[in-house]
């Protein structure tokens, strides 16, 4: 899920939850002007909202146990990266292409209204009432407002036309135009989403409402009022960003107009938004978590750490474990900005064990080696990556690294045993906390033919902080039971994720 879809669904997810709330407990109460409160808020929730990010202060750790998952060789497992995030950009770029290409065409329909309306202004005379411009035209079916403006046919009598723009500036001295605008953004943004053209009814709805409760006080005879809407009833919208008179003319509408004292306890439903927003809080949160976990996969996807001797060297955000030949060929001088060698305490400090044998950090001036890196192994051969010393698929001892064997090697007490060994050694780097990271880390490792681990690699990492304590558990396992092949111990190949989550639970 890239930036704009999960933005798309976070305030799909903030309008449903105000539009069901609304829809079940307030579209029928009389306290319009609370409405239109929680209404406008609800908008206002749905076009923000999504920009903050939601972590829930709560620390879980989840582990589990996948059997030679990956494959050892460095050239497959990149390949199966490559074609992942190949799928992933196809499948969103079509998404994307899909909702700009609604929203143009919404946009131009607006626009095309917008423009029509204003071009009617400026050839047509108008006539001033009060702060009122009253425009007499044909070209519309029904009378309606749009900012200051009033427009109405010119064959209705002049008792019509006095109620219809009592009705009309109220619209306009409520300033009405500015929940129609916002709402008509909500639309464009959300065009795909029915409930975001539903939120709208409810806005023009309640506006009606609102203005039909003033222009009674302020006509001198109501059953001429209600008469004149009977009238108008027919004709179609004029413009997306105008009252329209007669718009949702029906009984209820008629029945709002009627006037019933509301009770105080009433008004306390509006306090039912609050489980509603709780409940979005915590799926925004989810979607944050799963969101940062796949995006720190992507750009970690080629990060792979950390060697049993020597330095680490660390270029741009990411730890290569490559040929120190192709490296420096790679790194060519014209591409360097910055490079800074840290050892000892500074190293353990800053990357935990995996920095045990000092690291090598390195800015290029452009941050781009990954997609250098990455167009490097793309364009290799088959036979030129057959002869390029990726990973030693022999153990320290010599011995030959096997995938599948007749019987796996086998935790102390079984799988169940591993999960909890690691759930419980685990300890959420506190620093990462505080910078609210998390994310997946894949840790492959051997068990040699004394049931010690050894050979441990990030297969996929997130980041420093959290890498470091995942190969630190796993350094620190105690012994297993061997894997067994034809009678003999071998050595065995395993892969474990371990997901970091700073949420209410892990997924």
């Amino acid at each position: 899920m890239d930036a704009l879809t999960l933005y798309l669904v976070k305030s799909s997810l903030w309008l449903s939850a105000f539009a069901l709330v609304y829809h079940i407990f307030l579209r029928n109460e009389r306290y319009f002007l609370l409405n239109r409160l929680f209404l406008n808020t609800g908008l206002l929730a749905s076009l923000l909202m999504p920009f903050v990010s939601i972590n829930l202060p709560v620390k879980t750790v989840e582990t589990a146990i996948n059997h030679a998952s990956v494959a050892v060789d460095l050239p497959v497992a990149q390949s199966i990266v490559s074609n992942t995030v190949t799928s992933s950009i196809s499948y969103t770029y079509v998404l994307n292409l899909l909702f700009i290409a609604g929203l143009i065409t919404f946009i131009i329909r607006l626009s095309y209204q917008t423009i029509k309306v204003f071009l009617i202004i400026l050839q047509s005379k108008s006539d001033v009432d009060g702060n009122l411009k009253v425009i007499k035209t044909d070209l519309f079916p029904a009378p309606f407002s749009f900012f200051s403006y009033v427009f109405v046919n010119p064959s209705i009598t002049d008792i019509e036309t006095r109620e219809i723009v009592n009705h009309e500036a109220e619209h306009i001295r409520q300033h009405h135009w500015l929940d129609l605008m916002l709402s008509e953004m909500v639309c464009l943004v959300q065009w795909f989403n029915p409930v975001a053209w539903l939120y709208g009814h409810y806005i023009r709805q309640n506006h009606e409402y609102l203005a039909d409760t003033m222009a009674l006080k302020r006509t001198n005879n109501p059953a001429v009022y209600r008469a004149v809407l009977i009238n108008q009833l027919l004709g179609g919208e004029a413009i997306r960003l105008g009252h329209m008179f007669s718009y949702s003319l029906n009984k209820k509408r008629f029945t709002m107009m009627t006037h019933i004292s509301i009770k105080p306890i009433h008004k306390a439903k509006l306090l039912l938004a609050i489980p509603a927003i709780i409940g979005v809080l915590f799926a925004c949160s989810k979607l944050d978590e799963n969101y940062g976990s796949r995006n720190a996969s992507k750009t970690s996807s080629l990060n792979i750490p950390a060697k049993e001797d020597g330095m680490i060297v660390y270029v741009d955000n990411m730890i290569y474990d490559i040929q120190e030949s192709i490296l420096n060929d790679l790194l060519k001088p014209e591409l360097l900005q910055s490079i800074n060698v840290l050892k000892g305490d500074d190293a353990l400090q800053k990357y935990g064990v995996l920095g045990r044998n000092g690291v090598i950090e390195v800015t290029t001036k452009n941050g781009d080696f990954a997609n250098i890196y990455k167009d490097f192994v793309t364009n290799l051969t088959e036979e030129q990556q057959s002869k390029m010393n990726w990973i030693d698929q022999r153990t320290k001892d010599g011995d030959e690294i096997f995938m599948l064997v007749q019987q796996m090697p086998e935790f102390p007490g079984g799988d169940e045993a591993l999960r909890n060994h690691l759930a419980t050694s685990l300890k959420y780097p506190e620093e990462a906390m505080a910078q609210n990271i998390s994310g997946r880390v894949y840790v492959q490792f051997v068990i040699n033919t004394k049931g010690k681990t050894e050979g441990i690699k990030i297969l996929r990492g997130v980041h420093p902080l959290l890498d470091s304590e995942a190969y630190r558990v796993v350094d620190e396992m105690p012994a297993w039971q061997p894997g067994m092949h034809e009678g003999s111990p071998v050595a065995v190949s395993y892969t474990v994720p371990i997901n970091f989550v700073l949420g209410s639970s892990a997924q």
